[in-house]
């Protein structure tokens, strides 16, 4: 390494003397071979070491150790007023911060992140240009319609006219395109957006023409689900049914004539109404099939027919307990009603079963015929007796 000369002229204040005090060793041109570790270049109170060239002030050392080139009030450990070049490496441990311009003549690499703070958010309103990583890592700058033709391939939209190319538009918070095909994990898109892949909306999905699952949209049905292995074909899974959000429908109306649903047949008829004052009706041609009046809270109907697991037949059989009529006298006396039939209390609590009624009614009906019967046989009986004694 080369011995250069630092300086030619020292601060007499500023600078203890170049050699030391105790021994007079000193600092030749050619370099010191003393050995004493006690010996410095330096000052012992609180002014700052100054190197001059020319009379001029070059470098300076602060008493806090902050090192100034070309400034006399370095505010950092190296503090330089001027250009710094470095023929070979440079490396930082630490930040490495920059208030003006940085110029990279050849190439430059970035291992960690690379932040840009005063980069403003893109607006409708933006008209700079985008920082974009091309080609082998390379930062590059685009423009607004070349950041377009980066992120789309046009694709031919008319067939009769294959110059055409899409034109693309954007506004606040969209961007957009007149008569183009986007494809998403698909280079022939069949459509104007075309997902080969699982797709997720994470608040609304708004559909203002048709909705098709499982097979394609037709001209007629808005709403189209096709179903190909026969499971169920809408699957809604509640696993907690006791709160208010596990409805499987809910509607509100404020109209009170709406009609809720509706099924208009030929010549004029509804075969199917329920509108949202309780009304419920299945209506062939010619007359009501079955009609829940909200009006006079009935329910109309031609035929009923309720299917029944027993049926009172048993009444009949020869192993039938006939109740004698003064035990029915004594139970209807202490009950107030028949054997084995509804209360009116238990009628105006829980309703009455139809199909159970019915029942109950037929088994009550068949008893009296055995006792019709009973009372005929003791009626013969009576008028033989008389026959006897006639004679």
């Amino acid at each position: 390494m080369k011995k250069i000369l630092l300086f030619t002229s020292l601060s007499v204040v500023s600078l203890v003397p170049l050699f030391s005090q105790e021994n007079n060793a000193a600092w030749e041109r050619h370099g010191s071979e003393s050995t004493d570790t006690t010996e410095f270049i330096g000052t012992i109170n609180t002014q700052p070491v100054k190197f001059k060239t020319c009379n001029q002030e070059r470098m300076r050392i602060m008493p806090d150790g902050k090192i100034g080139i070309g400034i006399s009030n370095p505010l950092e450990t190296f503090d330089v007023m001027g250009t710094i070049r470095s023929r070979e490496d440079i490396r930082v441990d630490g930040d490495f911060y920059v208030l003006g311009s940085s110029y990279f003549t050849n190439e430059s690499k970035f291992f960690g992140d690379v932040r840009f703070t005063g980069i403003p958010a893109s607006t409708s309103t933006f008209t700079g240009d985008f920082i974009v990583r091309g080609d082998g890592g390379l930062l590059r700058t685009l423009t607004l319609a070349q950041m377009v033709e980066q992120v789309y391939t046009p694709r031919i939209c008319m067939d009769d006219d294959p110059t055409w190319l899409p034109s693309w538009f954007h506004g606040p918070g969209k961007i957009y395109s007149l008569c183009a095909k986007v494809g998403i994990l698909t280079d022939a898109p069949l459509h104007p957006l075309d997902v080969n892949g699982h797709g997720q909306f994470r608040t609304t999905l708004t559909v203002n023409h048709r909705l098709s699952i499982g097979t394609e949209t037709t001209t007629f049905a808005r709403f189209k689900i096709k179903n190909h292995n026969s499971a169920a074909a809408i699957q809604i899974d509640q696993s907690d049914n006791s709160h208010q959000n596990g409805k499987l429908l809910f509607m509100e109306y404020t109209n009170p004539t709406t009609e809720i649903i509706k099924v208009s047949g030929p010549n004029g008829y509804t075969p199917l109404l329920i509108d949202v004052a309780g009304n419920f009706r299945f209506k062939s041609p010619t007359n009501d099939l079955f009609l829940i009046s909200s009006t006079d809270q009935t329910v109309y109907s031609r035929r009923i027919v309720v299917d029944q697991l027993v049926w009172p037949d048993y009444v009949f059989r020869p192993n039938y307990r006939l109740m004698p009529l003064d035990e029915v006298k004594s139970y209807i006396d202490e009950f107030g009603h028949l054997p084995n039939v509804p209360t009116e209390e238990q009628v105006k609590e829980k309703g009455v079963d139809l199909g159970e009624m019915d029942r109950i009614l037929l088994e009550k009906i068949e008893e009296l015929t055995l006792y019709i019967i009973q009372q005929q046989q003791e009626i013969e009986k009576l008028k033989s007796e008389m026959n006897l004694i006639k004679q």
